[in-house]
């Protein structure tokens, strides 16, 4: 599948984006008893409203879409609104923290990350897991991620793809800097120990 990038000359004037649970429900046709079974694919669903300055930038958007062609292309899209998330996570732009000497807060265990506003998937994940174990954060922090906030598993263009995922429940982070965190939706696929876990303008 082919990644594409919004066109340079693109407004995104808002973005909705809901998920979508893949989950089946059934009724015995005869106790008339009914119950629900989950299956995988969860995914996320996107509403975007974008603004032209011109009819040639909206000739651009249209041929931007026309490569996409259909569900063969992807591009990359976050929530507009909420490019840096409310915990502490946010590195430098919540409360009062002591950022590390690159300005950020975010170490890859043994040296500074500099200039960068990452953390890493610290054990492997599985397909369809609703946790995951990261690394690499300011230690001791509560509420290092809120509910509702955003994150990037994965590089889109390496190997193993990427994820975009939302905090499910708030977490803390311990002595060494790690937290584990409840997601939506579920994992797509595995990712390994070490993956790069994006904060700042998730997609």
């Amino acid at each position: 599948m082919l990644i594409h990038d919004f066109p340079a000359m693109t407004k995104i004037g808002e973005s909705k984006i809901r998920p979508v649970a893949s989950t089946r429900g059934f009724v015995s046709p005869f106790t008339r008893q009914g119950g629900f079974s989950r299956l995988q694919g969860d995914r996320w669903i996107a509403d975007v409203t974008v603004t032209h300055a011109s009819f040639a930038n909206a000739d651009t958007f249209a041929a931007f879409l026309a490569m996409l062609d259909g569900r063969t292309g992807a591009v990359l899209l976050g929530d507009s609104t909420r490019k840096v998330p409310k915990g502490a996570a946010a590195g430098g732009h919540v409360g009062a923290l002591t950022d590390f000497t690159d300005g950020t807060q975010f170490t890859d265990g043994t040296q500074f990350t500099d200039g960068s506003d990452f953390a890493q998937v610290a054990a492997v994940t599985a397909r369809d897991d609703d946790t995951i174990h990261l690394k690499g954060l300011v230690a001791s922090q509560t509420g290092v991620l809120k509910p509702g906030d955003w994150f990037q598993i994965g590089d889109p263009f390496g190997a193993q793809g990427s994820q975009l995922v939302m905090a499910g429940q708030a977490s803390n982070s311990d002595s060494s800097g790690e937290t584990r965190v409840t997601i939506r939706p579920r994992l797509r696929r595995a990712f390994p120990a070490g993956t790069i876990v994006r904060f700042r303008d998730a997609k």
